[in-house]
C-alpha cells in the first residue's frame, strides 16, 4: 500500500457543519488544493437515505482525494464508500490517504491541517500515521520512514518482475521467492 494518514471522528457540534465546510475549503485554497463542495442525498441499499455535506481536497495528483464530509449527525463519512458501494456499515470507519507517492511537504500540510481541524472542530479526531508525523512533527523521522516504505515496495517490485518471468509453480521462482525474501532481511 504506502506510506499512509488514516482519521476518523465526529464535529464537536453538529450544527457547525456550515462552517467547517467553509473553513475546510479555505484551508484547500490557502494550500493551493483543488477541491469540491459536497452536498447531497445518498440512497443506501434502497432502504435509507443519508444527506452529505463536506469537502473533497486533491492535495496532489498522484494521491487519493482527502475527504472531510460529514453526515447530519456530524459524523465523518467516507463519502466514496457511500457513493459506489452502497455500504451502510461505515460508521467506525477509518478514512485514508496514502502520500507515498507525493513530496514529503504534502503529507506534512495533511497533519498540519488534521491538527487544526482537531482543535477547532473535531476534538475526538483519532488520527493514526504509518511516517509518525502526527506524533513527532520530525520531518527527518518522517524521510526515513517514506525510504522504508519505498525499499519494501521494491521487494515487492521484484516479486512481480520474478513472476512474471516463470511460470508460479516452478521450483525454480519459489526458490528466487524465498532468495528475495531472505536477502532483504538479511
Amino acid at each position: 500500500m504506502g506510506l499512509a494518514i488514516y482519521y476518523r471522528g465526529c464535529l464537536d457540534h453538529s450544527g457547525s457543519v456550515d462552517r467547517f465546510c467553509k473553513e475546510t475549503a479555505d484551508m484547500a485554497k490557502d494550500l493551493g488544493w483543488k477541491y469540491r463542495n459536497i452536498n447531497e442525498c445518498i440512497n443506501i441499499l434502497d432502504i435509507n437515505n443519508i444527506i452529505l455535506k463536506g469537502i473533497v481536497m486533491y492535495p496532489h495528483p498522484v494521491i487519493e482525494p482527502l475527504s472531510f464530509v460529514v453526515d447530519t449527525t456530524g459524523r465523518l463519512r467516507n463519502y466514496f464508500v457511500l457513493k459506489n458501494m452502497k455500504d451502510i456499515e461505515v460508521n467506525d470507519f477509518w478514512h485514508f490517504v496514502i502520500t507515498q507517492s507525493a513530496p514529503i511537504q504534502i503529507h506534512m500540510s495533511i497533519i498540519r491541517l488534521l491538527k487544526d481541524l482537531k482543535k477547532k472542530y473535531i476534538s475526538n479526531l483519532n488520527v493514526y500515521d504509518d511516517g509518525e508525523y502526527w506524533e513527532r512533527e520530525d520531518k527527518i523521522l518522517l524521510k526515513d520512514r517514506v525510504a522504508f516504505y519505498n525499499r519494501e515496495m521494491q521487494v515487492f517490485d521484484n516479486v512481480k518482475k520474478e513472476k512474471s518471468k516463470q511460470n508460479k509453480d516452478t521450483p525454480s521462482f519459489i526458490y528466487k521467492i524465498e532468495k528475495l525474501i531472505k536477502d532483504r532481511f538479511r
